[in-house]
């Protein structure tokens, strides 16, 4: 696909204007694109007054949701774990091995997110388990049938072609210095996992992430992928949409302006206002109703 995209905002032009930070700090992705704060009042709150988080109930659908990211993370892990300690390059005895610590990995990852029903949670873990065991194995199978002579390595890197939270160099756009996108698939395809409803902030951040890729790696980014995961009712098997992304100039130039504008008000100190409707879900929700 044709992607136009002008030099001035690639990430590898990052000392130049428009691309040039206007600060020293250093944003996360996150800070920026929060989704609890419109007027980017939680950032002034944090870090300019130094105001402490008050403890709320976490939802059940954003806990659900780090949940299925936690998943994916250690599905993937594990299989990469197979491949290359265990050295399980037969299809079944791979199958095998995922089956054989579906219940340890289970566990392990509920005790962090006590707030899920222990059914739900399982019904979950198993759907998307088994998924990655499924898929893992059908491409090791597949992949070993093309020739005896692939070396682990490179077969690996074959069935499993994905990096998770690979970190990324962002300082040199006025980010973080490790920030994370959920997965990077090879050879330099972003990903992004999203298990709630679409949200204009998602391609912007995604955008984020291309720019700081390009300003670390002087690779072009033209498409990243976004996938939404949409659960059921009882949690027992979903369905995924894809969504393509094209960083345009149009993005890139978004991503600039508001990465400007948070950090405008972090290097002021400027307070600024009350956003048109507070998050139930924001920490600092209570400074702002005071305030009101």
């Amino acid at each position: 696909m044709p992607c136009e995209v002008s030099e001035e905002v690639r990430g590898w032009n990052w000392s130049t204007y428009p691309l040039a930070s206007p600060s020293q700090l250093k944003l996360s992705v996150s800070d920026i694109f929060n989704n609890l704060c419109e007027s980017w009042r939680l950032l002034y709150l944090r870090y300019t007054r130094q105001e402490r988080p008050y403890e709320i109930d976490v939802p059940v659908p954003l806990l659900e949701g780090s949940f299925i990211h936690s998943i994916f993370t250690e599905a993937t892990k594990h299989a990469k774990g197979l491949l290359y300690h265990e050295g399980l390059l037969d299809a079944e005895k791979f199958r095998q091995g995922f089956d054989d610590f579906s219940r340890i990995k289970f566990h392990e990852l509920l005790g962090n997110f006590k707030g899920i029903a222990h059914e739900r949670a399982e019904r979950i873990f198993d759907r998307i388990w088994g998924l990655a065991a499924y898929t893992y194995a059908a491409c090791l199978d597949r992949f070993s049938l093309r020739s005896r002579y692939l070396v682990p390595d490179g077969l690996i890197s074959s069935v499993v072609p994905l990096t998770t939270e690979s970190p990324i160099d962002g300082s040199l756009v006025g980010l973080s210095k490790s920030i994370r996108p959920d997965a990077i698939l090879w050879p330099t395809i972003l990903v992004e996992l999203k298990t709630r409803q679409q949200h204009p902030s998602d391609a912007l951040a995604l955008t984020a992430y291309a720019i700081a890729f390009e300003s670390q790696y002087e690779i072009p980014q033209n498409f990243g992928v976004i996938l939404y995961l949409r659960l059921n009712q009882d949690g027992g098997d979903f369905k995924v949409y894809e969504r393509l992304v094209q960083f345009s100039d149009k993005l890139r130039t978004e991503f600039i302006e508001k990465r400007d504008r948070a950090l405008t008000i972090l290097e002021q100190g400027i307070d600024p206002g009350l956003p048109p409707e507070c998050s139930l879900h924001c920490p600092y929700i209570r400074f702002c109703k005071h305030d009101r």
